[in-house]
C-alpha cells in the first residue's frame, strides 16, 4: 500500500510556475509525506466501527520515503491491502485468531469499577474448569466465530489511506503556498 507524492503528481500550471524550484518542491513532497504520516494515524484512530488496531503492528508500519522526484507514503504490514480494500469471503487461519482472541479476554478480563465484565460472568459460569481452561475455551469460540464470519462476509474495507488522501492533498498545496510564496488560494 503506496501513496507516490511527487512532481508528476502536480498540476501543470504548478509545474510552470515553480519549474525552476524543482528542490525545493521535492523538498515540499517530502515534508508533506511526513506530515501525511500524522495524517494517516489519525484515520486509523478514527476508522468505525472499530480501529484496526490490536498490537500495535499496522499503525507502526506507516512509513514515508524520500524519493528524487518526491516521496512515498507506504504501510509494509502484511495485512495493510486487507485493511484498506477489505477480502472477500475466505476461510482465514485459525491461530492467528485464536492469539488475537486471546489478547483480546485478557485485557477486558479485568473487572471495571468493581464490576465484571460480560466476559467474565460467561467465563465464570463455567463449572470445573480452571481460569486458563475457561479462557482458552472462550478465545477457541471467539475465533472460530470470526472465521466463519469472514467465511460468509470477508471483510469490509476501512478505507484507511483513502480517508486521508484529502487532507494529504490539502497539506502539499498548503505547503507549496507557504514554502514558495505561491499566493493565497483563490
Amino acid at each position: 500500500m503506496t501513496v507516490h507524492i511527487s512532481l508528476d503528481k502536480l498540476p501543470d500550471a504548478l509545474e510552470k510556475k515553480f519549474g525552476s524550484h524543482r528542490a525545493a518542491l521535492v523538498s515540499v513532497m517530502v515534508e508533506a509525506a511526513n506530515l501525511g504520516l500524522q495524517r494517516l494515524g489519525d484515520s486509523v484512530e478514527d476508522t468505525k466501527p472499530y480501529i484496526p488496531v490490536d498490537s500495535g503492528g499496522y499503525a507502526a508500519s506507516f512509513h514515508a520515503q524520500k524519493r528524487h522526484d518526491g516521496a512515498d507514503v507506504f504501510n509494509d504490514a502484511p495485512h495493510a491491502p486487507i485493511i484498506e480494500y477489505g477480502s472477500r469471503p475466505h476461510w482465514p487461519p485459525f491461530q492467528p485468531l485464536f492469539e488475537w482472541a486471546l489478547r483480546k479476554l485478557r485485557g477486558k478480563g479485568k473487572a471495571v469499577g468493581g464490576q465484571r465484565s460480560a466476559t467474565q460472568s460467561r467465563v465464570g459460569r463455567r463449572k470445573g474448569k480452571s481460569k486458563a481452561e475457561q479462557l482458552v475455551t472462550e478465545a477457541r469460540s471467539w475465533a472460530r466465530g470470526v472465521q466463519i464470519a469472514h467465511s460468509k462476509h470477508g471483510m469490509k474495507p476501512r478505507r484507511v489511506f483513502a480517508r486521508a488522501l484529502p487532507q494529504m492533498r490539502k497539506d502539499v498545496g498548503m505547503l507549496i503556498r507557504a514554502r514558495l510564496g505561491g499566493g493565497k488560494r483563490q
